[in-house]
């Protein structure tokens, strides 16, 4: 079994970067487009009454991944958060407590 944490990979039009767990990425290769996924671990910006959350790239629409304490979460106006118009960032729809881990994987933009 290949955990989420050690091993991430994404296909794009055959093309396939896999990240390794250790804060990289590798280009497998392949034709057509490309996908590079990044990991960011967006806890500094937790205070406790932070509801925007940015991200260092900017990402494909629909492929961010949120996870609030390792617990996927829901994307949506009535859910956990939603993407911001930009691509830049994410908005929760209640602050995380202070101390809570906010980790997301994303598709970022070529």
């Amino acid at each position: 079994m290949i955990s989420v944490r050690s091993h991430i990979k994404g296909i794009d039009n055959g093309h396939c970067t896999h990240y390794n767990g250790n804060g990289g990425t590798s280009d497998t290769g392949g034709g057509g487009g490309s996908a590079t996924l990044k990991i960011e671990n967006l806890s500094s910006q937790v205070n406790g009454s932070n509801i925007n959350f940015s991200t260092s790239s900017q990402f494909v629409e629909d492929t961010i991944q949120v996870y609030y304490n390792g617990v996927l979460q829901i994307q949506g106006g009535s859910d956990d958060y939603t993407e911001d118009a930009d691509r830049r960032g994410v908005t929760f729809a209640l602050a995380p407590e202070t101390g809570t881990k906010v980790v997301v994987i994303y598709s970022e933009s070529a």
